[in-house]
C-alpha cells in the first residue's frame, strides 16, 4: 500500500513523503506493521547505499531515473530527498504523469530495514538513453507497497475528463456549441473531475482497509487481483464511454438533420410562395414541386453545362431555382385580356364563357392555361 500524496510541483530535490508508519499489506498480500523506530532504521541506513527512482516494478536492469539523496522521519511520515536527477523524469512528475508511488523495503539481517527503491506508476517510460542501471543484491526479501486502487482510480478519472475536454473542443469547432453540449455537457465533465478530486483525498489508511480484512479468517487480496480488478474496471468504463459517445453522435446527427431539414422546406415555401405572386408559378402547378426541390437539394452532387460564358459548374437546386428566377410569368397578373367587361360571378354560363375567351386568348399567344386555371382567372373579376 502506498502511503504517499501526490507529488508537489516543488520538485524532487525537496523533500517528498514515500511512506509512513502503521499497518499495511504489501503488494503480494502480507499484511506488516511499521513503527516509527523502523523508519528511523531506514533513514539511518540510508548511508549504506541510496535508493533508485525507478518507473513501476523495476528488474535488476531497469534504470534508475534518480537518486534517494537523504531520508528523514517526520512524526509518522517518512520522507526522501532526491539527486542526480533525470530532467525528462522530473518534467514528468512535476506535470503529474506519474502520480502515484510505490516503496520497496527490505530488512537487514544486521542493520534492520532499508528503502529498496521509490517507484513512480502512472504513464509510459520516457525513452532516455546513458541512465545508470539499477542492481539489486540476489536473494533479499522484500515488501512492495503501491498504489491502492481508489488512487489509481483517481488518476483514471483525470484522465478521461482530460479525454473528454478534449472532445468537446474538437465538437465546438467542427459542429458548433449546440452539438458539443448535446453530445459532451460540460456538467458531466465537472462531475468527473470532481470525482477524480474526490478518490485523490481519500486518506490512504481508510484506502488500505478496504483491502485488509483482520480476524480469523483473513481475506487476502494480492496486487495481482487489484491489477485485473482495475483493469476489467477500466476496460468496461472504457467500452460503456465509447458505446455512450457513439450514441450521443448519432442523435446530435439526427438533430441537425431534422432541422436542416426543416429550415430547408421552410425556404423553399418562401420560394414558390414568392414565384406564385409574380404568375411564375400557377396554383395547379405547385402540387409536388416543394418536395422535388427539397430532393434535389437534398442530393447536392453539381453538375457541368456549357454557358454563353464558358463551363459552368452548379447544383441542380442552383439551377432550377435560377431557371425559375428568369421564367416569364405565365398570367400577367393584375391585367385581364378579354376585355373590361367584369364576369358575373353567380351566372355559372358567364363564368364558363369568360373562360373559353381567356384561354382562346392566352393560346394565341402560345400559352397554355388549364380550364381549372382560366375559371379562377375570370372569376376574380
Amino acid at each position: 500500500m502506498d502511503t504517499t500524496t501526490s507529488p508537489q510541483a516543488k520538485g524532487l530535490a525537496n523533500w517528498i513523503e514515500v511512506f509512513r508508519a502503521g499497518n499495511h499489506v504489501a503488494a503480494d498480500g502480507r499484511p506488516i506493521s511499521f513503527s516509527r523506530a523502523d523508519l528511523d532504521q531506514m533513514v539511518a541506513n540510508h548511508a549504506l547505499g541510496a535508493a533508485p527512482a525507478v518507473l513501476g516494478h523495476p528488474k535488476h536492469n531497469d534504470p534508475a531515473y534518480a537518486w534517494t539523496a537523504e531520508l528523514k522521519r517526520d512524526g509518522d511520515l517518512l520522507f526522501a530527498r532526491f539527486e542526480d536527477i533525470n530532467p525528462q523524469f522530473e518534467a514528468g512528475v512535476e506535470s503529474g504523469a506519474y502520480r502515484n508511488r510505490s516503496v520497496s523495503v527490505f530488512k537487514d539481517q544486521q542493520r534492520g530495514w532499508r528503502v529498496r527503491h521509490v517507484g513512480w506508476l502512472g504513464a509510459v517510460a520516457p525513452a532516455i538513453d546513458g541512465l545508470r542501471p539499477v542492481e539489486f543484491a540476489d536473494g533479499q526479501e522484500y515488501f512492495e507497497f503501491a498504489a491502492p486502487g481508489v488512487t489509481q482510480l483517481g488518476w483514471g478519472l483525470e484522465t478521461a475528463a482530460r479525454l473528454f475536454r478534449g472532445v468537446r473542443e474538437w465538437l465546438i469547432g467542427d459542429r458548433g456549441q449546440d452539438v458539443a453540449d448535446a453530445v459532451v455537457p460540460n456538467w458531466q465533465i465537472d462531475s468527473i473531475e470532481e470525482a477524480a478530486r474526490a478518490a485523490n483525498d481519500v486518506e490512504p489508511v481508510v484506502a488500505a482497509s478496504a483491502f485488509s480484512h483482520p480476524g480469523g479468517n483473513d481475506v487476502t487480496i494480492t496486487q495481482q487481483d487489484l491489477d485485473r480488478a482495475r483493469q476489467e474496471g477500466m476496460n468496461q468504463g472504457r467500452e460503456a464511454a465509447t458505446a455512450e459517445f457513439s450514441q450521443r453522435i448519432t442523435e446530435a446527427d439526427a438533430r441537425a438533420a431534422s432541422i436542416e431539414s426543416e429550415r430547408r422546406a421552410e425556404r423553399i415555401s418562401t420560394q414558390i410562395a414568392g414565384w406564385v405572386k409574380e404568375g411564375r408559378v400557377l396554383p395547379a402547378e405547385q402540387s409536388g414541386l416543394a418536395e422535388f426541390m427539397a430532393q434535389i437539394e437534398a442530393g447536392g452532387q453539381s453538375f457541368e453545362f456549357a454557358a454563353s460564358n464558358g463551363t459552368v459548374k452548379k447544383t441542380p437546386a442552383q439551377w432550377f431555382a435560377e431557371f425559375m428566377s428568369a421564367r416569364a410569368p405565365v398570367v400577367k397578373l393584375g391585367q385581364r385580356d378579354i376585355g373590361d367587361a367584369q364576369t358575373d360571378a353567380t351566372d355559372p354560363q358567364a363564368i364558363a364563357n369568360a373562360a373559353t375567351e381567356f384561354m382562346k386568348s392566352q393560346s394565341d399567344k402560345g400559352i397554355t392555361v388549364s380550364y381549372a386555371d382560366a375559371v379562377l382567372h375570370v372569376s376574380k373579376g
